[in-house]
């Protein structure tokens, strides 16, 4: 079966598509994106797989976006018995036809009839027409835009699975992978669920066993347990009353041995407190040398101290005498520099006044110059400013811009395009006379012609045979009419609203405002040279140029000239810097002579404060006999508390130091050990007593008998169940080792198919197909690659191979139709013309129709039939 002709009507935005004259080898199909690919092929397989009737949501949405004409497709395919035509229509009277050998059906005949030529299983329910299931190995041959690469085995359905086994089996001659080798695998796999899971873990009967049996020697081994627990209690019983008569003679040493350590520990404590009291004593005496030292030291160095003060006292009031002279030499030079540039300031001030006298009788001759040329130049900027203001109201007084000029143009070629389309969708109607007979009551000779060019309905009536109805463009042309009797009003309006009787006359006007525009812009342009300013600013500088020559009247008539004045101030500048220098530096020098006046006199006040503070703490210590004879007496009380302090020490040490209350305190905490040891004793020697007497009436013994007796019987119920267990495992091994053998000849047909495809695009890899035909990946000598793992385009390379494998397996010795829709978008330049040769060779025995959006990428396909699409405009 293969594909001859496609067309399609209202499908989901596409009004009309067609794809004629279908080569039964290679096809290439070709559209920019939204040209309809996608919806072609989704309307081939509505036609062939998808009942018409019905509302659901997904034929909804196969709706056209005027929503005026319901979705239709039609598709002609050939058969070995020949070709057939089906048509469907949906959502609106929904309809099925198929025509061809030599018969014509409709409605559910005719979607039996295709399933029958489609080799399709019955749908499962009445919404199964959609269902994987129903449409049996087809989805194997068709890739849609997004499931490039996705594994064969998704699109592979219980009866897709079903017809490629009974293809292989027909090619390989082996029925031992039939229903009946499968029946007995369900049956034998089927026997060993009741024991294993699918990895071969115990459950059902066989874990049950043997959790009976574990069970069992769980409560014999408690029984035991409970028996020999009781002969531990008796003889953990015996055991503490022993430990209990061994405590007794060791608890009255213990508390002997108390007695004498609490003594030993008491007088270490008292020795220990008159040594402590000893040392006290030493360290106060200790404080009383340490301070008496200090004392006679700090005497010595403050002496020291007073006669290198006494010395640098001398030597600054000397200086002092020396600097007040130089000070008074420095106060003198600085009133002369005073007085010196009073006289400079003073003539500087003169030489300026007869400078600025002398350029306000410089500045009134440029004046007066000046003053004449502004008020001519105020003349003529007054007269260009009075014609520009003239033009811009004209300007102004003028409706008709650009903006409004563009807005009428606009309307006129609107309306000139509205009766543009509806001229062109006029219907033209001629009628040519085969013998005289009258038209609308006139009469028309044999032979003659007439003609009519209608833009509305008329009917014209034929002598007594007939009446001609003429509808124009159909429900279009009205809407033609009003569209150019709405572009008339809007130029109409346009024009009214400016007052212009034409577009003609408002392009004139528009001319006029531009020119006299032109010109106002030139007598601006002048009005600006003349006053860069502005007419304003050029009167306010003509009266201000007035005002200051009224205010420069009464200047001295023997004034110096500019250059001379110049000249005079120049010279008093300079002596008035001369003389500020003088003063500035005679300044400096009376400063740093007063600075260092000020400072000697506070090193003297500070020098003669040090040595008052030096008297005051001399006087305050002791004088130096006394302190020598302090020292001596507190040196020797000092050596004498040093060896009472010793005997003390050497008195607490002999009897034991710091130990003695160590070993008090360990001889307490033995004896209460074991008066605690002897407590525990006492009281697990009465629990042990008591567990015995409340045991005494229990029959461990044939407790432990009925035990043993029931896990034999266990025992061997689990060694019954697991002979079986073992024996049906075996079984379903050896069938499974049968199965997978006779699978791996199955395989070899789709093997050596895929396998001349798959060394162009991956030398030296082989296919990895498991169970079922499941594409499991590549292996490449010892080394596997999954197929989730492979890049995106080795997955959709390596897809599309498997499919035409098993396109070629399916089709034996007729052709079945490979559709791609955009299912090489992950495939780079190299990988993609190895793809083409290998679509070019599967061509010869399959139909293969490739849509793609990527016209140069397929440049070397070498398609025999190309067919284009073209762009869907935008917004439909």
């Amino acid at each position: 079966m293969h594909l001859l002709a496609v067309e399609v009507w209202h499908w989901r935005g596409l009004e009309h598509h067609a794809l004629a004259d279908l080569s039964p080898h290679l096809n290439l199909v070709l559209g920019p994106n939204e040209s309809g690919k996608s919806r072609l092929f989704e309307a081939i397989r509505y036609a062939l797989f998808e009942p018409s009737k019905g509302a659901a949501q997904n034929k909804k949405d196969l709706q056209g976006w005027s929503a005026t004409e319901p979705p239709r497709v039609r598709v002609t395919f050939e058969t070995d018995a020949g070709p057939y035509t089906v048509t469907k229509q949906f959502l609106k009277s929904p309809a099925t036809l198929l025509e061809g050998g030599g018969e014509t059906l409709r409605q559910e005949e005719a979607e039996a009839r295709l399933r029958q030529l489609l080799a399709l299983p019955e749908p499962a329910g009445r919404s199964g027409a959609g269902q994987l299931e129903s449409l049996g190995s087809w989805p194997l041959l068709w890739l849609s835009q997004g499931d490039s690469r996705k594994p064969p085995q998704e699109h592979l359905s219980g009866s897709g699975r079903g017809r490629l086994q009974d293809a292989l089996a027909l090619e390989v001659g082996e029925a031992a992978t039939g229903e009946e080798g499968r029946r007995i695998h369900a049956r034998a796999r089927a026997e060993a669920e009741k024991y294993w899971t699918a990895t071969w873990k115990e459950t059902g009967e066989l874990r049950r066993a043997r959790e009976a049996a574990a069970a069992a020697d769980a409560v014999l081994e408690e029984a035991r347990e409970r028996r020999e627990a009781l002969h531990r209690t008796a003889a953990d019983l015996a055991a503490a009353r022993e430990r209990l008569a061994g405590l007794e003679p060791r608890l009255a040493r213990a508390r002997a041995e108390l007695r004498s350590a609490e003594e030993r520990e008491a007088a270490a404590r008292e020795a220990r407190r008159q040594l402590d009291l000893q040392e006290a004593r030493t360290r106060a005496e200790e404080q009383q040398l340490r301070h008496l030292r200090e004392q006679s030291g700090r005497r010595g160095a403050l002496a020291e101290e007073q006669e290198r003060l006494l010395a640098r006292q001398a030597e600054a009031h000397a200086g002092r005498t020396t600097l007040e002279g130089r000070l008074e030499q420095q106060r003198t030079a600085l009133r002369e520099a005073d007085q010196a540039l009073k006289e400079s300031e003073t003539a500087e001030r003169e030489s300026e006044t007869r400078l600025r006298l002398a350029r306000l009788a410089a500045r009134r001759r440029g004046l007066e110059s000046s003053r004449a040329e502004l008020a001519e130049r105020l003349a003529r900027a007054r007269t260009l400013q009075a014609e520009a203001t003239r033009l811009r109201g004209l300007v102004a007084a003028e409706s008709i811009d650009t903006v409004a000029l563009k807005g009428i143009n606009r309307a006129e070629a609107e309306m000139q395009a509205a009766h543009a389309r509806l001229l062109g969708a006029a219907a033209r109607v001629e009628v040519r006379a085969l013998r005289t007979f009258s038209v609308d009551g006139e009469s028309l000779a044999a032979g003659t012609e007439q003609s009519w060019t209608l833009t509305e309905p008329r009917v014209f009536r034929l002598g007594e045979l007939a009446e001609l109805r003429v509808e124009p463009g159909g429900d279009s042309l009205e809407a033609l009419r009003q569209s150019r009797r709405d572009a008339e009003q809007a130029l109409r309006s346009l024009l009214d609203s400016h007052g212009a009787e034409s577009p003609e006359q408002a392009r004139i006007r528009h001319e006029e405002r531009e020119r006299n525009e032109r010109e106002a812009a030139r007598a601006f342009d002048r009005l600006g040279l003349a006053a860069p300013d502005g007419v304003e600013a050029l009167e306010e500088s003509v009266q201000a140029a007035g005002a200051e020559l009224s205010r420069m009247e009464g200047l001295p008539g023997d004034l110096p000239g500019e250059a001379e004045a110049e000249q005079g101030a120049r010279a008093a500048r300079t002596a008035l810097e001369t003389a500020r220098a003088r003063r500035d530096a005679a300044r400096e020098s009376y400063a740093n002579a007063r600075l260092e006046s000020e400072t000697l006199g506070e090193r003297v006040e500070g020098l003669a404060r040090e040595s008052d503070r030096l008297a005051r703490q001399l006087d305050e210590l002791p004088g130096a006999q006394a302190l020598e004879t302090a020292l001596a007496a507190a040196e020797q009380a000092w050596q004498e508390s040093l060896a009472l302090r010793q005997g003390y020490r050497e008195a607490w040490e002999s009897l034991g130091g710091e130990q003695v209350a160590l070993e008090l305190d360990r001889v307490r905490q033995a004896l209460q050990r074991l008066e605690e040891e002897r407590t525990g004793a006492a009281r697990e020697a009465e629990r042990l007593d008591a567990v015995l007497r409340s045991r005494e009436g229990e029959a461990l013994h044939e407790a432990v008998q009925e035990a043993e007796a029931e896990a034999a019987r266990a025992g061997a119920e689990l060694e019954r169940v697991e002979r079986r267990a073992q024996a049906v495992r075996l079984l379903v091994e050896v069938l499974e080792a049968a199965l997978q053998e006779i699978q791996a000849r199955f395989t070899a047909p789709i093997m050596a198919r895929i396998r001349p495809y798959l060394r162009r695009l991956f030398p030296g890899s082989e296919l990895a197909l498991g169970e079922d035909l499941a594409l499991q990946g590549l292996r490449t000598g010892n080394t596997a690659e999954p197929f989730g793992m492979l890049s995106g385009g080795a997955q959709e390379q390596l897809a599309i191979l498997v499919r035409i494998g098993l396109a070629e397996l399916l089709a034996g010795d007729g052709r079945l139709p490979v559709i791609l829709d955009d299912a090489l978008i992950n495939t780079d330049p190299a990988r993609l013309q190895a793809m083409q040769a290998v679509l070019y060779q599967a061509a010869r025995g399959l139909q293969v129709i490739v849509f793609t959006c990527q016209e140069a990428d397929f440049d070397t396909l070498g398609a025999e039939r190309v067919i284009r699409l073209p762009p869907r405009p935008r917004g439909r």
